[in-house]
């Protein structure tokens, strides 16, 4: 069936506002990334005291923290979708979120056994975390569109901003309280992610008035397949958005076998404008283009099914290889994250040392994070190469730990800035390495894979990392490790690369032997 949307000179549209009630969605993405991301992120350093009094081994306490993490990159699958597509309901999600932030901590403050901590922390915390953040966050996003780059710098650097505060407070109350006394206040801080999620307001709620300058009418052709592309013309502009063909003219014709062309393809939904629509010219009659359903999927009979786009991502190599160097290094960089206030620890680093080198650490990576995103040279570098230089940082830097290089507090300072700063470019360019070779409109089910097997291996890894420090009784073995992951990563891209260009210098050499015999054939 053919929808006819008519928009004449003058007329409004509902748009989102891109500011007004938009800023404190801001400000509620900004409150959640103070209170609610860095005490989970450096649980750790808070929970030393905690683990200490209830005798746990470092097994234990692996298990904890990983199964958090591993929790929340299950969710990203789970939840998240359901979040997105729930416009209505995210200020609901997002205060049972909150209460279950408040209420984890304070859980944990009071446990006394293992299962305690993990159903506060490990289970109740990584949904409440992932509820608060991802409802604030897709709140945001739907106020924003056309501004929504310039919104995203803000949040990224109240992250840094976050990491600075929340380490400087939680160092300073463990300098005068105890572990269980510094949980309880930082649940009262929490309590500010009540008021973040009061802030998230449904946009249609805000929807602002725009006029549309030109007059035309559209013809919208639903079809019910899916393509990624369309065929080209001569004097059409198409472009492609949301799923959705559009085909603009730079005249006031419109050919009608094009239209029929179009409808014929793989198109979801193909938008016609057509202009002179007072006039009587126009250039074909929309009811003599059998566009019904029915038509449409008759064209149809006898392909094949599409396949699955999951089996699709699985069954190319090139993906295979990227996803295999992303997933390895997410649990590398999960397990020294959590393992790191511990190993600070051991080097007799105060707890007011401790908190100003984690704090140097995330705003490196933060500020890091930050150029690599919206700093990046004109040139166009692989993605994989500058993730690869990074990772040769990482492992550098852990090497110079387990060697004792942390041995004052300036050395503590200067090796949290190189590890964030290598980190944040890491952060800033790895999912780029999935970007360049995936369509966008499967982006979402390729991080998905990847999401859902880090979470399951590092339920795995994490508490046989905490087990071979139990056994070896120092952390050289825990870093060895994860060394050996980042280099597993290394080897594997490096060796892709390479195999890449080589078969790229055979097709140019091939493609150029091809045309000089070409013209020694003409010639003779």
């Amino acid at each position: 069936m053919i929808n006819n949307m008519k928009s004449i000179s003058g007329s409004t549209k509902h748009v989102p506002p891109e500011g007004g009630w938009g800023w404190m969605t801001v400000l509620s993405v900004v409150i959640c990334n103070i209170a609610a991301v860095p005490p989970m992120t450096f649980f750790g350093f808070i929970f030393k005291g905690i683990s200490d009094e209830l005798h746990l081994p470092m097994m234990q306490i692996a298990l904890i923290i990983t199964t958090n993490i591993s929790l929340g990159l299950i969710l990203n699958v789970i939840i998240v979708p359901i979040i997105k597509k729930n416009t209505s309901c995210r200020r609901k999600i997002g205060f049972v979120g909150a209460i279950m932030v408040v209420l984890s901590y304070i859980g944990v403050a009071y446990s006394q056994q293992l299962l305690h901590v993990i159903l506060s922390f490990s289970i109740c915390m990584a949904i409440g975390v992932k509820f608060i953040t991802t409802a604030s966050n897709e709140t945001m996003k739907s106020y924003f569109v056309k501004t929504r780059r310039k919104v995203n710098k803000i949040t990224l650097l109240s992250t840094a901003l976050g990491a600075i505060i929340m380490a400087q407070l939680m160092a300073y109350l463990l300098t005068v309280l105890n572990s269980r006394l510094t949980m309880l206040i930082i649940s009262g801080v929490s309590l500010s992610l009540i008021l973040a999620a009061l802030f998230l307001s449904n946009v249609k709620f805000h929807l602002v008035e725009e006029i549309i300058d030109q007059e035309m009418e559209t013809f919208v052709v639903p079809n019910h397949e899916n393509n990624d592309g369309i065929k080209n013309g001569n004097s059409e502009n198409k472009s492609r958005v949301n799923g959705i063909h559009k085909l603009t003219t730079s005249n006031d014709k419109i050919d009608k076998n094009e239209v029929k062309s179009l409808i014929n393809s793989k198109n979801k939904y193909i938008i016609v404008p057509s202009r002179n629509i007072n006039g009587k010219d126009k250039n074909f009659d929309i009811a003599n283009i059998s566009l019904s359903q029915e038509n449409v999927e008759d064209t149809k009979k006898g392909e094949p099914k599409r396949r699955n786009i999951y089996v699709k991502l699985l069954t190319n190599p090139l993906y295979v290889c990227v996803a295999i160097g992303v997933i390895l290094n997410t649990l590398a960089e999960s397990l020294f994250g959590a393992l790191l206030p511990f190993m600070l620890f051991q080097f007799k680093f105060s707890a007011m040392d401790v908190g100003t080198g984690i704090a140097c650490f995330a705003t490196a990576m933060v500020v890091m994070k930050y150029v690599a995103v919206y700093f990046r040279p004109k040139k166009n570098i692989p993605p994989r190469i500058v993730c690869i230089l990074a990772i040769v940082f990482l492992i550098a830097a852990r090497v110079g730990i387990s060697l004792g290089f942390l041995s004052n507090y300036r050395n503590l300072l200067t090796a949290a800035i190189v590890i964030g700063s290598a980190k944040g470019f890491l952060l800033g360019y790895i999912e780029e390495t999935i970007t360049e070779i995936i369509p966008p409109e499967e982006e979402d089910h390729a991080m998905n894979i990847i999401n859902f097997t880090s979470g399951i291996l590092l339920f795995i890894i994490g508490p046989a990392a905490g087990y071979s420090r139990d056994f070896t009784g120092k952390y050289q073995t825990v870093m060895l490790g994860i060394n050996g992951l980042n280099s597993a990563v290394i080897l594997l891209w490096t060796i892709q690369l390479l195999l890449s260009a080589c078969i790229e210098l055979c097709k140019v050499t091939r493609n150029y032997h091809g045309r000089n015999s070409q013209n020694n054939n003409v010639t003779s």
